[in-house]
């Protein structure tokens, strides 16, 4: 039995046959099923909301595996996350299940232990034949779940659920501004380019990458990487991109290919309600972009680590620990970059962080 199948087995000690089916069908197959169109998917919300009670003692998310969570309303309710927010993280997550989740699916229930949580063989295979019969549609929960625990949520892509705080602060920020500029730095593995694909995915942001401004090889001098943020372009984002966004006018910039040293071929950046600048530098002071929102992105050293493993492989994280990481904390200390950001964020206790803890 995994992790995340006895985390709610012991979370919700009356559950049925039914309910782990549930759980088990929504990790593999998720929840496209139940978003046909937004304005169904709309009214469908708007009705579990006005009956939903607002409830802090609810995790605001809790992982099913299969790269989803579920997100619960009650406990979204009492930490102000707005209903529409939900309503697009909701339909972002809906994607049809291919037929390899059905396949997978079916191969999960074939090896499960059910009397290992709390339910008989024998109710196991009469639910799995009466579900059968049914054509193996979407599963219910059971009454007695039902009365228990009271569910209500939305099933959501986890990535979104790790970023609930922060998307719910952009959307705010972005009610009262029209134009919202946001610069999201912070350390190498916190998450930066993630948290920006999902704006884009939520919100239609436009994004600027800090990684497209390394400063090129010829220009790295024992002088120049000695000074704080020396390892960026800054004098090139300035011309490209910081001039651009001070004067209201469209954004066009040349991406930098730290692979073969060379400049690609220039990006327009489109009008967008939301520009997002995204990754280590893009606080440097020197840019003097008039950001609206400011974030800056934590991560333990451990954790850190093993993420840039995972994403870079051992020579690139010998790197990082060696060259990149202490130049990138010289420049957090030397102009107080956490301490300038609005919001301070850990991406492993997906929390919010005062500038201290950073």
């Amino acid at each position: 039995m995994d992790e995340i199948l006895w985390e709610h087995y012991r979370r919700y000690p009356q559950w049925e046959a039914e309910d782990l089916l549930k759980l088990l069908y929504q990790r593999h197959c998720g929840c496209g099923h139940f978003a046909p169109a937004k304005e169904a998917a709309q009214a469908r919300l708007q009705q579990e909301w006005a009956a939903t009670a607002a409830d802090p003692s609810f995790p605001l998310w809790e992982p099913i595996g299969g790269g989803y969570a579920r997100l619960h309303l009650a406990a979204a309710k009492a930490a102000g996350i707005p209903g529409e927010l939900i309503l697009r993280i909701f339909c972002a997550s809906a994607m049809p299940a291919a037929e390899q989740n059905h396949r997978e699916l079916e191969a999960a229930l074939t090896c499960l232990q059910p009397e290992a949580m709390g339910i008989s063989p024998e109710r196991w295979q009469k639910c799995l034949k009466t579900w059968e019969e049914q054509g193996k549609p979407p599963v219910s929960h059971s009454q007695a779940y039902r009365d228990a625990y009271h569910p209500a949520y939305r099933v959501v892509t986890e990535r979104f659920a790790r970023w609930l705080p922060l998307l719910a602060c952009v959307y705010a920020h972005m009610q009262a501004s029209p134009k919202a500029l946001l610069a999201i730095d912070g350390r190498c593995g916190s998450g930066k380019s993630d948290l920006a694909a999902c704006l884009h995915t939520l919100f239609g942001a436009a994004v600027v990458h800090m990684d497209d401004f390394f400063l090129p090889i010829a220009r790295k001098t024992p002088e120049r990487l000695a000074q704080p943020g020396g390892n960026v372009d800054i004098e090139r984002f300035c011309a490209e991109v910081a001039d651009a966004l001070r004067a209201g006018q469209t954004v066009r910039y040349r991406p930098y290919f730290c692979h073969t040293g060379v400049l690609g071929e220039a990006i327009s950046l489109p009008d967008a309600a939301l520009t997002v600048v995204e990754g280590a530098y893009s606080l440097h002071p020197q840019s003097g972009v008039p950001y609206t929102l400011r974030m800056f992105l934590s991560v333990p050293p451990q954790t850190q680590r093993q993420r840039i493993l995972a994403r870079n492989g051992e020579a690139q994280l010998q790197r990082f620990v060696q060259e990149w990481i202490p130049m990138e904390e010289a420049y957090f200390s030397a102009y107080g970059i956490a301490s300038a950001a609005d919001v301070c964020y850990d991406t492993q206790a997906c929390r919010v962080i005062s500038p201290y803890q950073v």
